[in-house]
């Protein structure tokens, strides 16, 4: 069965994970040598952006403010929302900028007023704003509201219960495309990803035969890997491998790009997520 998205966990690296030592400096390492310097692709988890030498809770950069899901990478920059309720209960809704780096931290807007916390879903130039009017609890007071960044634009674009955030959610159309993901069969058995070009009619699969071909894969054997999930983000096929590494509690992802035009798989990041339940891969470069 062929999927456009694939997440599963595999119980095989949680028994490996839970039964060694802390490798995790070890793997970093490892994986360092081929970075090409360029932070091209991130791994969104909840408050967490993981960048290759850089992780960012977006909770904790602003002192009182909680991250409300709105954040936007582009151009070198993240520009994230969050929401921050005064003493007497009320909120303001906020949104920053910073480098990748997490410095050099920037208000772009900020909206005071509001009743209750406030959600939010970013999207290219806009932030969609979910509040309450009355109170959490009258679903009748749902609103929601837009923010453009380009124009300085605050308006109000729906209101009521049948309102919803998930409208405006977008998630990226394409048909050129296919994936398939095959897990680990046996710890010799390592998996692989089954990869189509609609367009031009060309099947791929990335295997263990393929990944011998690779300077890649002295350093995944170290490791022992199977295929964990895949995204196609911005016309850019990303595959992500787990492997053996780090404290027992996390989850490593092992992020590569895959390119039809030259068959090659391109290294962009080693993540050690703590929870990978809701992850996005997300091409930025």
């Amino acid at each position: 069965m062929k999927r456009k998205r694939g997440l599963k966990i595999s119980l095989l690296f949680l028994f490996l994970t839970s039964c060694r030592q802390d490798n995790t400096q070890l793997a970093k390492d490892e994986f360092s040598k081929y970075f090409n310097g360029k932070d091209e692709v991130v791994l969104k988890v909840g408050d967490f952006l993981y960048f290759e030498k850089v992780t960012l809770n977006l909770s904790e950069l602003i002192d009182d403010n909680e991250f409300n899901s709105g954040v936007i990478i582009k151009n070198d920059s993240v520009i994230f929302s969050t929401s921050q309720m005064d003493s007497m209960s009320n909120y303001t809704f906020n949104i920053y900028e910073s480098n990748l780096q997490g410095t050099e931290i920037k208000q772009i807007f900020s909206k005071s007023g509001f009743k209750t916390h406030t959600w939010a879903y970013a999207i290219d130039d806009i932030f969609y704003i979910e509040h309450y009017s009355n109170h959490g609890f009258d679903f009748s007071s749902k609103v929601i509201d837009k923010y453009t960044l380009s124009t300085q634009r605050y308006e109000n674009v729906a209101k009521g219960k049948d309102c919803s955030l998930s409208d405006y959610r977008q998630k990226e159309t394409q048909n050129r495309y296919e994936i398939e993901m095959v897990e680990n069969k046996s710890p010799q058995e390592h998996g692989k990803f089954i990869i189509s070009d609609l367009l031009n009619k060309v099947e791929v699969t990335i295997d263990d035969d393929y990944l011998k071909k690779t300077e890649y894969i002295s350093s995944m054997e170290i490791f022992n890997y199977g295929p964990k999930m895949f995204e196609i983000s911005k016309g850019h096929i990303l595959i992500a491998y787990g492997i053996a590494a780090g404290d027992g509690w996390t989850n490593p992802l092992l992020v590569f790009e895959y390119d039809f035009s030259t068959n090659t798989l391109d290294y962009k990041l080693l993540a050690f997520p703590y929870d990978i339940v809701v992850v996005d891969l997300l091409y930025i470069g």
